[in-house]
This record gives C-alpha cells, structure tokens and sequence, in this order.
C-alpha cells in the first residue's frame, strides 16, 4: 500500500495502540466496529461477531456471525489492509493479480475479498 508520509518504524507505530487496550484493540470506521486480535489468546476469547464488524486476526477463526473476518486464509487472498478516509482497501484490489502473489486454491478475488 501507498506510504502514508509518516515514516515510522514498525516498533514505533505498534506503540500507538492504548496500552490498556491488551490484545484486543478496537476503532470505529463509519459505521464499523474493526477489531484487531493480537495473538492465540486473544483469539480463543472471540467467537463470536456481528454484521457491524470487521474482525482482523493473525490466528484462524471460525466465528458465529455475519462481519467481515480478515483471518491468515483471506488476508493471504487480500493482502495488507489499509484504512483510509473512512474506507477500508485491500492491496489486491488495488494492483490485482502479480506474479510474485502467492500461489493458493481459489486465488481469484472474489467481491468479498475486495
């Protein structure tokens, strides 16, 4: 994704998130709850989702619920997420299909991964 001009380094800009948030960060995105789980931990506490959420997390997740789940499985389809102006984006629908994408079953998009 576009460089956002900040410049920061990684270590940097996990330090941002509230230090009393734990593993379980959240923010709201127009009328979106994102809620980001960090780690194994964070993501046995969760099972559960609603149609006003965007779950993002490095662990797999079988959820009951209807949100948009970014889990390693999509987010491998996906690539990295940016949020901007109020309006989530996927590094795969802004450049699509290259080369050096990772080879899985079923690499096409589909709507809902874009």
């Amino acid at each position: 994704m576009e460089n956002d001009g900040d410049g920061v380094d990684q270590i940097q800009a996990a330090l941002r998130w509230p230090e009393e948030a734990g593993k379980i960060r959240r923010f709201t995105l127009h009328d979106k709850e994102v809620v980001h789980l960090t780690g194994k931990r964070a993501a046995q506490g969760f099972d559960e989702c609603h149609d006003n959420q965007i779950i993002i997390s490095a662990v797999a997740l079988d959820l009951n619920g209807n949100c948009g789940l970014y889990d390693p499985d999509r987010l491998l389809r996906t690539g990295s997420l940016s949020f901007s102006d109020g309006k989530l984006t996927t590094s795969a629908a802004e450049t699509g299909h290259r080369l050096w994408s990772p080879k899985s079953p079923g690499n096409r998009l589909s709507q809902k991964d874009q």
